[in-house]
């Protein structure tokens, strides 16, 4: 993937040792893994994602993770 002029590494799976390829540089998981895409990113948690929006479960604090996972992606976090 190039950003800007600079190479910023081969995209690959989110499942730590995994070798597949991804299909797309969008893409988070290979295709074994592409089902892990429904289950909540916080570690540990096995549960369902709450949305094909969201990237984490129903449980509040899960839910407030990504919030501020989300706010401190936005310029206008860092003013704070």
């Amino acid at each position: 993937v190039i950003c800007e002029g600079v190479t910023v590494g081969q995209p690959c799976c989110g499942v730590p040792h995994c070798k597949g390829q991804l299909k797309s540089t969008q893409d988070v998981f290979c295709i074994e893994h592409d089902a892990k895409r429904l289950i909540c990113r916080v570690t540990g948690c096995e549960r369902r994602i709450k949305s094909t929006t969201s990237r984490t479960c129903d449980l509040p604090d899960h839910q407030a993770a990504e919030a501020h996972y989300r706010d401190e992606e936005k310029a206008a976090f860092q003013l704070k």
